[in-house]
């Protein structure tokens, strides 16, 4: 379900903003990316959905995140692990347990989207949700391990793992119950924001009283105003 709104929403937002140059560079990096892994692809997808799903709600909850533009945090969450191009597949598609020089290139991801993103001059939203998207509140993220996340980062945190668990990949053959995730999340809650983990759980009763349907996709256009 969670996989098919995800596609759509993608089609409409593209074909709303498809005379942007940002939009354009962005598609051009998100096809690389389908070209190079589609269970990524897929995960990025499910990011950025998610991650829009989750600002609207929390706007209209009134929390925060009041200035974000809606169309750079969707193209955060879409090409928040873009630096995974530079990868070799044997880290990438392999569903073994990596040793720590893997593990350390896996990390490195994270400087590779940074840099590629601030090269095109990408929005600051767009940038931050790469930057911070593997950062834990209690500091047991990376690449810094920081426990100061700024809001951007705690929603990509949150969407991420989400989307993480609803897509199948090479280590993880199938997608986890919403209900084994919000245990997970509020388990652990004292790596991510509470407010943005209950908004999640708002988010998927939504999606599952409405059969799969989200009255956001194509409504959403231009604002004023893992490996794990």
């Amino acid at each position: 379900m969670i996989m098919e709104l995800s596609r759509s929403f993608y089609t409409n937002m593209k074909r709303n903003h498809r005379q942007q140059i940002k939009w354009q560079q962005a598609q051009a990096l998100f096809e690389a990316l389908k070209c190079r892994d589609a269970d990524t692809a897929m995960h990025s997808l499910v990011t950025g959905y998610t991650s829009v799903q989750l600002l609207i709600h929390l706007r209209f909850q009134g929390a925060f995140l009041q200035h974000m533009r809606i169309d750079d945090v969707y193209l955060g969450g879409l090409l928040h692990d873009i630096g995974k191009l530079s990868m070799g597949d044997d880290i990438l598609k392999s569903d073994k347990k990596l040793d720590q020089s893997q593990r350390d290139e896996l990390e490195g991801h994270v400087a590779e989207g940074v840099g590629i993103l601030r090269k095109l001059g990408m929005e600051k939203d767009i940038v931050d949700l790469c930057l911070y998207h593997h950062e834990r509140a209690d500091g047991s993220g990376y690449p810094a391990g920081r426990m100061e996340v700024p809001a951007i980062g705690r929603l990509a945190a949150v969407a991420d793992v989400y989307a993480a668990m609803k897509v199948p990949r090479a280590y993880q053959d199938m997608e986890r119950s919403d209900a084994d995730i919000m245990g997970y999340f509020y388990s652990n809650h004292e790596q991510y924001d509470l407010t943005i983990i209950d908004a999640l759980a708002e988010v998927v009763k939504q999606l599952a009283q409405n059969g799969g349907k989200s009255g956001n996709i194509g409504e959403v256009h231009d604002e004023k105003g893992a490996r794990r």
